[in-house]
C-alpha cells in the first residue's frame, strides 16, 4: 500500500525510541496512537513530520518529557492523549486552538496550571 494512503498508525511494538523515518508515512498521518510499547522518546522530528496529525496517543508508556514546540500545524490537532507515562515535563501547548481533549493524568507533573494557563 503506498505511504500516502496511510492515515493512521497504531504501534504494537516500539524499540523505546520513536524517531523520524519514512517521511511520506509521517506526513500522511491524521492518527498516530503508540500506546503501552515502553517507549521512552519521542523524537521532535515525529512531531514536526506529522502536520496533519489529529490524534496523538502514546499513553502508558515510559515519557519523561514530550515537546509539541515543533509541530507546526496545531490548529489541526484535537486531541492528545498521554496518561499513564512518567511525564515530568510538557513542553509547546501553547498554540493549540481549540483541542477537544488533553489527558495528561497519571503522569508525575507537579503542577498543570501552566498548561491549562496555555490553552
Amino acid at each position: 500500500m503506498p505511504a500516502s494512503m496511510w492515515t493512521s498508525l497504531f504501534c504494537a511494538s516500539v524499540s523505546h525510541s520513536l524517531v523520524g523515518g519514512c517521511r511520506q508515512l509521517w506526513g500522511a498521518l491524521n492518527t498516530l496512537v503508540v500506546r503501552g510499547c515502553s517507549l521512552d522518546s519521542v523524537s521532535g522530528m515525529v512531531i514536526e513530520r506529522t502536520p496533519y496529525v489529529q490524534t496523538y496517543d502514546f499513553s502508558t508508556n515510559s515519557l519523561r518529557s514530550l515537546d509539541f514546540s515543533r509541530h507546526v500545524a496545531k490548529t489541526r490537532v484535537k486531541k492528545i492523549y498521554v496518561r499513564n507515562n512518567q511525564l515530568r515535563e510538557i513542553k509547546g501547548l501553547e498554540g493549540f486552538l481549540e483541542p477537544e481533549e488533553i489527558n495528561l493524568s497519571d503522569n508525575q507533573l507537579q503542577d498543570v496550571t501552566e498548561f491549562i494557563d496555555t490553552l
